[in-house]
């Protein structure tokens, strides 16, 4: 058995983000069991003369009902109990219909369709489906107040073809669609397709006063996105990090796949859309690369965080560095200092960590030397990692705060001028980003 969330949506002009709402559905349709009911010493209730709605009611208004069976040519309402096995042993009522009690949640914010199936997922269910013509009357009669309506009819992970969540072609089961629908025209937004075909849709966290998002990742990402010109949109929700398949930012969703984690996207693309940033490398170059990288990613982006997010927290939020509301900088200090803890960056004092920092950003800086990227005159996906993570602390990070004053003091000279290269070439609108 499977629970449904039903989605009510309500379109808007640029058909990107449409609010939808659950109702309080309180039953779905169990398998066909055959005929059977409930054994005689689970019956709650038996009546005749109700329809479905007043038998469902019945046993909503009951707090022991589980479920019912109704059999609407007689009107013939049973509700049980209890949960029963299907067996020789339970009286058979052949023609009659199950339906088992089930818990549904409203909710009131804005989202796609994409987001509203992942939040249906998270509760256990699913976008509802709607396979009888009970089914939608009875849907109907929930949303009478609502134009429009999300449901669980998708192109998505199976070649094109409109499908229920469970896979079921539409044609298997009760259709009765309106006028040209499901809809096929791309340029409007539907039930079942809310983005353009071919277009990487990134879901990032949100801009600060002085970069274009405040995840180190993220700009990873887009740069890359940005290197070989790839078509994408960004998707903006403070709440990103939690709706995503890993519950963190960045995440893409690219045609019939919903992707987390920046590497795992760029190797994802790099095989899609056949594209290689290291194409030019050789192979020890490819594994020195990669030894780099995680060690900006897996280091000096804990240094980065814990400047940013716990020792200088107060500063960011006053800046304008922050995307969160000023009422959760306390929460997302504890949060980030929990982690950089479990890190080992946040077991150390300030002295400790800017000694620390210094003495990694001497290291990158000897081994760029003077060449325009880390492995020549060519960028690669370390670089954008690089960037990603040296960006935030240069341009993210409260200008109070030590670690961007090594930026300003002309030691690492050479790391500034590779900053202001990438970023003059492949973010004209660092300040005010166009996707």
């Amino acid at each position: 058995m499977q629970n449904y969330c039903f989605i009510i949506c309500l379109f808007v002009l640029d058909g990107f983000v449409l609010p939808i709402a659950c109702r309080n559905i309180k039953f779905s349709k169990q398998a066909d069991l055959s005929g059977y009911t409930c054994p005689t010493m689970d019956k709650g209730f038996e009546y005749d003369k109700l329809n479905l709605m007043q038998c469902l009611k019945t046993c909503a208004d009951s707090s022991s009902c589980f479920g019912v069976f109704h059999d609407e040519a007689n009107m013939h309402c049973v509700g049980c109990n209890n949960e029963f096995l299907t067996s020789s042993s339970a009286p058979s009522l052949n023609g009659m219909k199950y339906f088992r009690r089930q818990t549904y949640m409203i909710v009131t914010e804005a989202k796609t369709w994409s987001k509203a199936r992942l939040h249906c997922w998270r509760l256990g269910g699913h976008l509802a489906d709607i396979t009888t013509e009970k089914e939608e009357l009875y849907i109907e009669e929930q949303v009478l107040d609502h134009t429009e309506t999300w449901i669980g009819a998708s192109r998505e992970e199976i070649g094109g073809i409109f499908h229920w969540e469970d896979g079921t072609p539409l044609s298997d089961h009760y259709v009765k669609w309106g006028i040209d629908e499901p809809s096929d025209n791309l340029d409007e937004k539907i039930c079942g397709i809310d983005y353009p075909r071919d277009v990487v849709i990134l879901h990032p966290l949100g801009r600060g006063i002085t970069g274009p998002d405040t995840s180190h990742f993220v700009v990873k990402l887009e740069t890359y996105l940005r290197f070989h010109n790839l078509p994408y949109k960004s998707d903006f929700n403070i709440d990103n990090y939690k709706l995503g398949p890993k519950q963190k930012v960045p995440w893409i969703e690219y045609n019939d796949v919903t992707l987390g984690d920046s590497q795992m996207i760029i190797e994802f693309l790099n095989k899609e859309l056949n594209v290689d940033m290291d194409a030019h490398l050789s192979k020890q170059e490819k594994a020195l690369a990669w030894a780099i990288q995680k060690w900006i990613e897996e280091f000096m982006y804990w240094i980065s965080v814990q400047w940013t997010w716990v020792l200088f927290i107060e500063e960011t939020f006053q800046d304008g560095i922050s995307p969160f509301p000023l009422d959760e900088k306390s929460a997302v200090k504890v949060w980030v200092a929990n982690m950089t803890y479990t890190a080992g960056i946040g077991r150390h004092s300030e002295e400790e960590i800017l000694e620390i920092t210094v003495s990694n950003l001497r290291k990158f800086s000897d081994i760029l030397g003077e060449r325009q990227y880390i492995f020549g005159d060519k960028m690669s996906t370390v670089d954008c990692s690089a960037f990603g993570i040296l960006s935030q602390m240069r341009w993210l990070t409260p200008k109070s705060c030590p670690c961007y004053k090594v930026f300003e003091d002309g030691e690492i000279s050479n790391v500034v001028k590779y900053l202001d290269r990438i970023r003059d070439h492949y973010w004209p609108d660092w300040d005010n980003p166009r996707f």
